[in-house]
């Protein structure tokens, strides 16, 4: 069974603090579940003496910068190296000790607002300094961070490295990139949902590496996957929860880990997001496979998922018929037309994936994977960040004008403001799909650049 020879990871996990609040036991159950996720041969696919963990009293702040110069001694080459944190986070806004903070195992408190002991505790600099130690060209931290709470003083946050240094001089930007996860704004909590074996990031992270990540069926993760996975999934199931992401370098989609299950003979050719998908096979599909009846119940099932989705009543008239094919097949595009007119039409195929899996899966999957893709690369293509702020108000703007209700879009909000244009572009494309919303995207993009962009 293939593996994923080059990867490399150093996890982290600390909740029995000596001297610092101590954290629940599932920060530790973190830690240790994702090293055990990349050791899966039918999963991440790491070696096991590639993942070195570290919990509670191993985790000193010595035995994490130790822990980072294995994995700098190591990961070389065209290695993935991995640094995963579960514990206390800090920032300290003023004073001598102005940082964002690692809350390592021994760090030693002196009693004094916006003071630590530098001695015992791992700083951004430091940090930022032992990763561009390590010499592969793709590095990779996912800090999962609890409040840092001592005093009324500290920062009631999780480390937030906006401000931590860049990559060294050293080293060539143009060959190098790193991306920094964190599990939150730096002024919100990280959670644990209730009765959840793992806090909500970590779940999410575990999930992404478990196939939930959109995968191109090579055999492989990815990065950006992974990241707009996570960005995604977190605040859907805690609203005051938001992934961020910093990068530093290029932002390439590099793989982070081998998927067995999820590898392809025949590979996913990328076509055109802007290419229809064939409204006549969905046609035929509902004829051969639905009676007259099932198709209207069919038609109260979408408008039920509209409002779910939209809050917006959408009515569908189909009328009496008989079980004739030339009868179901004008009730089938009367549908059809009706959803595509309204830009509906992937309530639809969503309906029929449920159904009929086994007729819908490959083909739709193929074209959503594939036409994310080509959306992700043209706006980047097109797009600085400054752009895509614009961008996001004019889709906002159209969103609200078709649906009626509020809708808030900014690069803030998906926690992309600090990233690349493409890892941007690439959680802007999924942050709308699973809203089913990237029609009025791609209406905001016809409207830009209508030589580029065909028309519906």
């Amino acid at each position: 069974m293939a593996g994923f020879e080059q990867g490399y990871a150093l996890i982290v996990g600390i909740a029995n603090y000596p001297n610092v609040r101590p954290l629940p036991p599932t920060v530790v159950k973190d830690a240790k579940d994702i090293a055990a996720m990349l050791q899966r041969p039918d999963r991440a696919g790491y070696p096991a003496d590639h993942v070195k963990l570290l919990i509670n009293e191993q985790a000193t702040k010595q035995g994490v910068l130790d822990g980072l110069k294995w994995l700098a001694d190591n990961a070389k080459g065209d290695a993935t190296a991995t640094f995963y944190f579960s514990g206390h986070g800090a920032n300290l806004p003023d004073g001598p000790n102005k940082s964002n903070y690692l809350v390592t195992y021994d760090t030693v408190l002196t009693g004094k607002p916006n003071y630590v002991n530098k001695d015992t505790i791992l700083s951004g600099e430091e940090l930022t300094a032992a990763l561009n130690n390590i010499q592969t060209q793709k590095v990779i931290a996912f800090l999962e961070g609890c409040p840092f709470d001592n005093t009324d003083d500290m920062a009631h946050s999780l480390m937030s490295f906006d401000n931590s240094p860049d990559v060294s001089t050293h080293r060539k930007q143009a060959e190098y990139c790193q991306i920094i996860l964190a599990s939150s704004k730096s002024d919100e909590n990280s959670y644990i949902m209730p009765k959840a074996a793992n806090s909500l990031f970590t779940q999410c992270l575990l999930e992404a590496f478990d196939g939930k990540a959109k995968h191109d069926g090579d055999g492989m993760i990815r990065i950006l996957d992974i990241v707009s996975y996570v960005c995604n999934e977190v605040p859907k199931r805690q609203s005051k929860q938001h992934p961020t992401i910093k990068t530093i370098g290029p932002c390439v989609n590099f793989a982070v880990s081998s998927y067995v299950d999820g590898f392809d003979q025949t590979p996913n050719q990328h076509t055109s997001y802007f290419e229809s998908l064939d409204q006549v096979q969905l046609r035929d599909l509902l004829v051969e496979r639905m009676s007259f009846e099932e198709i209207r119940i069919l038609s109260k099932d979408i408008e039920a998922e509209i409002f779910r989705s939209t809050s917006r009543h959408e009515t569908i008239e189909i009328g009496q018929g008989t079980q004739s094919a030339r009868a179901k097949s004008s009730v089938a595009q009367m549908l059809i037309a009706h959803l595509d007119r309204r830009k509906l039409l992937v309530y639809l195929i969503n309906e029929l994936n449920r159904r009929f899996p086994e007729d819908m899966s490959m083909d739709t999957q193929k074209l959503n994977s594939a036409s994310e893709v080509a959306l992700r690369d043209f706006i980047a293509e097109h797009y600085t960040l400054q752009q895509m702020e614009v961008l996001c108000v004019n889709v906002a703007a159209r969103i609200e004008q078709g649906t009626e209700r509020r809708f808030i879009l900014d690069l803030d909000t998906l926690g992309v403001t600090h990233s690349g244009r493409l890892l941007a572009a690439q959680i802007l494309v999924e942050h709308l799909n699973r809203r089913y919303l990237t029609s009025y995207l791609v209406d905001v993009l016809r409207d830009e650049f209508p030589d580029e962009v065909p028309g519906a």
